[in-house]
């Protein structure tokens, strides 16, 4: 159970950015993840760098069984970095990959927590942190 509840959040990232990759290439508008983010090209590195540290980080998860704690902090720190993103998404009403209602957007804020608790539960950070009592 162990080894698909670490290798699960890498398959979803996987796909997730695997789905954003194709909408790009076949010019499906992406939306904007930030107000900030005014140029299409920055949109799109931004867009493949974030798929490209999913891409990493799920990777570790599954071949460091090492590292397997500090890869989980690590992959929720990140997850918890883009979630401002998607709260912009929200309250800017910024379509973007198929959230194109409030309530596809909505339906997705509560998701990005669970991603966090599931990377720091997968990875045995959290059974960590309180056995340490950090």
């Amino acid at each position: 159970m162990r080894a698909f509840s670490a290798t699960a959040p890498c398959v979803a990232s996987v796909l997730g950015y695997t789905g954003r990759a194709i909408r790009s290439r076949l010019g499906v508008p992406l939306g904007r993840y930030c107000v900030w983010t005014l140029q299409p090209r920055a949109q799109l590195l931004l867009l493949h760098q974030e798929g490209r540290v999913e891409i990493a980080l799920g990777s570790a998860l599954i071949l460091s069984r090492q590292h397997r704690t500090t890869v989980g902090w690590v992959a929720a720190a990140f997850f918890a970095a883009v979630y401002p993103g998607n709260i912009s998404q929200v309250v800017n009403r910024i379509d973007s990959l198929g959230l194109d209602s409030d309530l596809k957007r909505w339906i997705r804020m509560p998701l990005q927590p669970a991603l966090i608790a599931w990377a720091l539960w997968s990875t045995g950070a959290w059974q960590a942190a309180r056995r340490t009592g950090s």
